[in-house]
């Protein structure tokens, strides 16, 4: 649980640093991970307890789960950690508007088309072509060829 109250603090501190926004910045989205990791890992233990001291579990099976759940909590922990790395290097590179949302909406594979001018960037009506960005596009090189 004190790992937890300091992962609520670390909340607190980092909110103290950033502008006060209506959408959810890189850190904020971190820091929610983090803390979600957090709360199912105490959810878990909590449960492994119960079934040791409730349902008289072997000590075997309960340190087997222990280890599983130790390594899949590891693997999330790190996957998350390279994830806030790559987008934080991408946004650090641009310093405009659209490249902080272009960071933001690299997952998605539309929105992966969008940024490179794929398909989903056009929209067709009649004879001529209407362009639908999401973004503003004034220091956009990718959009320079639209």
């Amino acid at each position: 649980m004190a790992v937890l109250l300091t992962a609520i603090a670390f909340k607190y501190v980092t909110a103290a640093y950033l502008p006060h926004i209506s959408y959810l910045t890189l850190v904020d989205k971190f820091v929610m991970l983090c803390t979600s990791v957090i709360i199912l890992t105490n959810l878990v233990h909590a449960i492994l307890g119960t079934l040791h001291v409730w349902f008289e579990v072997r000590r075997e099976l309960l340190d087997l789960c222990n280890a599983v759940f130790a390594g899949a909590v590891s693997f999330c922990l790190l996957y998350i950690l390279l994830w806030f790395v790559r987008r934080a290097g991408v946004a650090r590179k641009s310093d405009t508007g659209a490249g902080q949302r272009r960071a933001l909406s690299l997952s998605s594979s539309s929105s992966s088309l969008r940024m490179f001018g794929g398909v989903s960037d056009r929209t067709y009506s009649g004879n001529h072509t209407e362009i639908n960005h999401d973004f503003d596009t004034e220091d956009d090189e990718f959009c320079d060829n639209v």
